[in-house]
């Protein structure tokens, strides 16, 4: 009777935990999804002075990294460290004014994001 109980809590546990991830994860993804679009849109119409977006770019930027670090426990961190390494480039070049190379690695950094819903999400590949 009590390896019964145990087991249902074990299993409550596990499907509670899993149910926060794909919600957490989805969260995330569409938090991040919506930032790199709008970021993408604010880098065309300032081509003259990017140097108004730093400061967003700073608040995206904590944002992954704040999030990064749960993630790396659910996930490989060579599938997340690409878009690190694309945001600290794409930082770089808005803080440099550099619109030619910002807008390159922006649309990397759009093309690497939404491509982690494939990596991240709830799906048979990710099961298997």
């Amino acid at each position: 009777m009590t390896r019964r109980i145990a087991l249902i809590v074990i299993l409550v546990f596990l499907v509670t935990l899993g149910t926060y991830e794909i919600i957490a994860v989805n969260m995330f993804l569409d938090h991040m999804e919506k930032a790199v679009d709008q970021l993408q849109t604010e880098i065309t119409l300032h081509q003259d002075d990017l140097t108004v977006l730093v400061e967003y770019v700073n608040q995206e930027k904590a944002y992954w990294e704040k999030r990064e670090k749960n993630l790396n426990l659910m996930f490989n961190h060579k599938d997340l460290k690409n878009v690190c390494d694309t945001m600290n480039r794409v930082q770089t070049y808005i803080a440099q004014n550099d619109y030619e190379n910002a807008l390159v690695e922006m649309n990397v950094l759009v093309e690497t994001v939404h491509e982690l819903r494939s990596v991240m999400c709830f799906n048979y590949d990710n099961i298997l």
